[in-house]
């Protein structure tokens, strides 16, 4: 008789932000968010993420009476530790849903590495191996539903359901495609990792160092902007976390 867990492997949250917080400058990385005097702040920040991809799914929320889409994916290691990764419906969700759809065998490991594409308008941008490749869009951009400008009342207003629409199919698909793939084979007597997931960052410290390592690589392997990528409804970055 007793009490127990028969997880020992802990799982750390991050948000994927392709702006700075509280602003409308352009950035890109994940946020690691912790309450500091009541209030949400990112206290810590990485460039890449990686592990195999062991679920996907959409949800919403709503925030100031407006309902909005969210993005979740789950990353795991071999240790079994465990990478949860939200965001909002944004144009760097979209490039990375659309990427991920791409990729032929999700059972392999992915790193997403998230960086500022410069150019005459800056944008966030996400570098995506499967396997150590580099991964592809599935679609490309004249294959991909666009925003709209409708006029409600005297407002015109963007209507970007059929752009939400699209991707969370896609989501959906992934998903179907991960619930018939062979989890990872996680390594047995493990130590008791900590029980606060905001004081232990093991697994996000490796990802840390092994982006730095491979810095100079992947700034030569980065993804060329498209000439006609096209501009979708932009939400902010505004989980309530």
């Amino acid at each position: 008789m007793g009490l127990s867990n028969s997880e020992q492997a802990k799982t750390t949250y991050v948000k994927m932000f392709s702006k700075e917080p509280g602003t409308d400058n352009v950035n890109a990385f994940f946020g690691m968010s912790e309450k500091v005097e009541g209030k949400w702040q990112t206290t810590q920040r990485f460039d890449t993420v990686e592990g195999v991809l062991t679920s996907i799914a959409t949800g919403e929320f709503t925030y100031n009476n407006d309902t909005k889409k969210t993005l979740k994916m789950v990353f795991t290691d071999a240790s079994g530790e465990r990478v949860q990764v939200e965001s909002t419906f944004t144009f760097l969700a979209y490039n990375v849903i659309n990427t991920l759809y791409g990729c032929q065998d999700l059972s392999k490991q992915i790193r997403i590495k998230l960086y500022v594409r410069r150019g005459d308008k800056d944008s966030p941008a996400a570098y995506i191996e499967c396997g150590g490749e580099r991964a592809s869009w599935a679609f490309e951009p004249s294959q991909l539903p666009k925003a709209a400008r409708v006029t409600v009342g005297k407002k015109e207003v963007i209507d970007d359901s059929e752009v939400v629409d699209f991707y969370e199919k896609l989501v959906n698909e992934i998903s179907a495609r991960l619930s018939k793939t062979p989890k990872p084979v996680i390594q047995e007597e493990q130590p008791v990792k900590s029980d606060n997931a905001m004081a232990s960052l093991a697994a996000m410290k490796r990802i840390e160092e092994q982006a730095a390592q491979d810095a100079n690589t992947l700034k030569a392997k980065t993804q060329k902007p498209q000439a006609n990528e096209p501009v979708q409804a932009e939400i902010e970055d505004d989980l309530p976390f």
